[in-house]
This record gives C-alpha cells, structure tokens and sequence, in this order.
C-alpha cells in the first residue's frame, strides 16, 4: 500500500503539468489571434460528457460490487469490512451521475448549444 503514495502522486503531477502546459498553449495561440485582428474561438470539448459520466458509473458499480465480493470472500472475511470497502465505489459513481445530470441540463432536459464565438476586431 506504501508503494502506491509515490505513484499516485507522480501520476497526479504529471497530469497537473500537462494541463497547464496545454493551457498556456492554447493561451499563447489565443494573444497571438488576438493581436492580428483574427477570430478567437473558445476550444471544443475533446470527448462526450455523457460517455464519461457513464464510464465513471461503470467504474463505480465495478469497484464496489468487486470489492465487496474479494473482501467478503478473503481471509479478512466479514459483512462490515466489505461494506466499508465497497462503499469506495460510491466516489466515481456519484460523480458520474452528477456529470450525467449536468450534461442533460436542468429537468433532465438536453443542455443548450454553447453561445457562438465572439469575433474579436
């Protein structure tokens, strides 16, 4: 469990470096638009919310049902330690209901088309 500490934070920097990388990218493509005169339009989403928010349920449901069965059923066997570990699988499938439901919009209706683009001049 140790060994996990320094990789999850490796990952985790990792990730933080190449989003900020990304972003100042994109930040310094944006001046560079700015200063000719060109149109400025705001980035589009590389990938589906929807089909994230379902990934994250599936990933939930998976860990808990997962961990509930290999804790029930190792050597540390009993119903309240499986509980507590399954409950973990709670995390990503609350959050991939929450992008769900943001994604549709309020009432569960579809979520409006973004604004167009402001053309800069």
């Amino acid at each position: 469990m140790e060994d996990l500490v320094p990789i999850t934070l490796f990952v985790g920097l990792f990730g933080w470096l190449v989003a900020r990388q990304h972003y100042r990218t994109y930040e310094t493509i944006q001046m560079a638009a700015m200063q000719r005169g060109m149109a400025v339009t705001p980035p589009t989403p590389s990938c589906d919310r929807e089909l994230v928010a379902t990934v994250l349920i599936a990933i939930g449901v998976g860990f808990a049902v997962a961990s509930f069965v290999s804790t029930l059923l190792g050597p540390d066997a009993g119903f309240g330690a499986a509980v507590a570990v399954s409950v973990w699988g709670l995390v990503p499938l609350l959050v991939g209901l929450a992008l769900r439901r943001h994604s549709r919009g309020p009432a569960g209706l579809p979520a409006a088309e973004p604004p167009a683009a402001a053309v800069l001049s």
